[in-house]
This record gives structure tokens, sequence and C-alpha cells, in this order.
């Protein structure tokens, strides 16, 4: 009986350390959604400042502030000149603070209307990004797409083709 009475009384702070950690994962969830929800971006514009370069603007139109840039995706569609050739060619690229023209990267190269919080992009505010892409963009047909999530998941993209 005393084995039985002592096996109920362990089984309970099992349970206990178990709904805490449901109830703690439920929490992380709704902040995430909540996150989620409130959070808008909008490529606003994609242009080419040489055959290699892609800069585009965003704009913060929802209500999150948005700073965690290395964890944001970015990834390019473009026709890629390789050996003369024109060959579609997709790139993920990978943010680096700091803008060296590093081929496969992508910086914050102007924060616009940058009001408060600086190199936070707030509601309201643009921010230039400017990538190297891994080839140069096809001469003659200059169709690229950009796609940018955010690190909660929020996502937009945009095609051009490229002037």
């Amino acid at each position: 009986m005393a084995f039985a009475l002592m096996y109920v009384i362990t089984s309970f702070g099992t349970v206990a350390d178990n709904n805490m950690k449901v109830s703690y994962a439920s929490s992380s969830r709704l902040k995430i959604d909540d996150s989620s929800s409130k959070t808008n971006i909008n490529i606003v514009s994609i242009d080419g400042s040489s055959s290699d370069i892609v800069n585009f603007t965003i704009t913060n139109n929802g209500n999150t502030k948005l700073w965690n840039y290395d964890k944001f995706t970015v990834i390019v569609t473009y026709d890629a000149n390789i050996s003369g050739s024109k060959i579609t060619q997709t790139d993920q690229l990978a943010y680096e603070k700091t803008c060296t023209y590093t081929q496969g990267k992508w910086c914050n190269l102007q924060f616009i209307n940058d009001l408060q919080d600086p190199g936070i992009l707030n509601p309201g505010e643009s921010l230039q990004i400017q990538s190297k892409l891994f080839n140069s963009v096809y001469s003659t047909s200059k169709l690229v797409r950009v796609v940018i999530a955010t690190d909660n998941g929020v996502i937009s993209s945009k095609s051009v083709i490229l002037p």
C-alpha cells in the first residue's frame, strides 16, 4: 500500500512538469502567431546597379518592429549568365552586417524615414537592401524575382524586368 501511495505522489510531479511544458509551448506559439499577424512587409522596388548587384526596398506596413536581420531569408531567382548561356538560377543569400559586396550576401544599405530606433525597421519605415548574386544577370533577359521572409515567417515577393 505504501508503494502504491509513493507511486501516485511521484506521478503528480511528472504530470505537473509535463503540464508546465505544454503551457509554456502554447504560450510561446501564441506570441509567435500574434507577432506574425501584426507583421506586414512589402517589396516596393527592385533595381540593378550592376550585372550582379540587385537592390530592393522593403517597407514595414505592419505594427511590429523588425531588427533580427540575420534570421531573415532572402531568395533571388534570375536568368543568370553562366558561361555565356542563359540559365535560371535561384540564390539563397546570407545576411552580412556591413556591405562588403561579397558574392551570395545581402546587407542593409540604407534606412529611409528612420525616425526612431536607428537600425530597426519600425512601422512606416523603409529599408534599401543590397544583394550580390552568385552570377551576373543575363543581358537580354533581365527577369528578377525577390522573395524575403522575416524572422517570424512573414513573406513578400516581387518580380521585375531590370532595365
